[in-house]
């Protein structure tokens, strides 16, 4: 599996810059300094799991161009639902749109209600997954394969 970790002055940035953003400007640079994933350079099929503060996910594109996810996890979603995800924010202030960021709250829409997780600790993107339970095999014999992951250093192993 490769793996990048984030390297400790950008988590110090998510910790301590980001209330002092109060221009645009500086808002841009400090998540121009986040690691993360754009939405619409992934595929259908392609599973992005995210451990925020509090909660896992596991969001499985239908449309990466629309942010269209079939959606799971957290304390209000036990069953799969279908959502749209709209990006990351700073916590409500500000919003990348079509990019889910470690440090940042993933932001999404479903049932006609926002939610705005608890800060990202860390996204694995697995190629190719499909809807199966854990340690079982895929058709053909084939897992899914984890592709880029990123985490806040010390959340996640």
């Amino acid at each position: 599996m490769a793996s990048t970790k984030v390297k400790p002055h950008k988590a110090i940035y998510i910790a301590q810059d980001w209330a002092e953003c109060c221009t645009l400007d500086e808002a841009v640079r400090v998540s121009d300094g986040l690691e993360g994933v754009r939405l619409n350079t992934l595929t259908r099929s392609d599973t992005i799991h995210a451990r925020t503060l509090n909660s896992d996910y596991e969001l499985t594109l239908i449309d990466p161009a629309s942010g269209q996810v079939r959606l799971k996890g957290g304390k209000s979603f036990a069953s799969s639902v279908e959502a749209t995800v709209s990006g990351s924010t700073f916590g409500g202030w500000m919003i990348k749109l079509g990019w889910l960021g470690v440090g940042l709250r993933m932001e999404f829409n479903t049932g006609g209600q926002r939610f705005v997780t608890t800060p990202v600790q860390s996204l694995t993107v697995t190629r190719g997954a499909v809807h199966r339970s854990p340690g079982t095999r895929a058709k053909g014999g084939k897992r899914g394969r984890s592709v880029r992951s990123f985490a806040v250093p010390g959340s996640a192993d």
